[in-house]
């Protein structure tokens, strides 16, 4: 019988098995809430965040070298965040509540 290493010929199928682990980085103890929405993406002047999450967040966005663009107070209903200013591309938002869970995250474009 062919061991585990062996080479194995047209057909032959080998079996093994795969661990699917939690993503690292900024995905652990993320809480993924999709009563949050944020709009237009990509934007131009601004981006409107509608938080329905039932809690204040802050909102941390972050350009593709990691510097800090914004850090905004988004209380529950709709606000808006200016991004006119901002550089055109890609930029990653992060979103956490009182216990500094992320609760949401992804990215957004910015387009003059």
């Amino acid at each position: 019988a062919p061991s585990v290493c062996d080479q194995f010929g047209f057909g032959e199928v080998e079996d093994y098995c795969v661990d699917i682990l939690p993503a690292s980085g900024l995905s652990i103890g993320l809480k993924e809430n999709n009563l949050i929405k944020l709009f237009p993406n990509p934007s131009s002047e601004e981006v409107t965040v509608n938080n329905g999450s039932g809690n204040s967040l802050e909102m941390k966005v972050l350009d593709l070298t990691g510097r800090t663009v914004a850090m905004n107070s988004i209380p529950l209903g709709l606000s808006s965040i200016e991004t006119s200013t901002w550089n055109s591309g890609t930029y990653f938002y992060v979103l956490v509540n009182d216990q500094n869970e992320v609760v949401k995250s992804g990215k957004m474009e910015v387009i003059h």
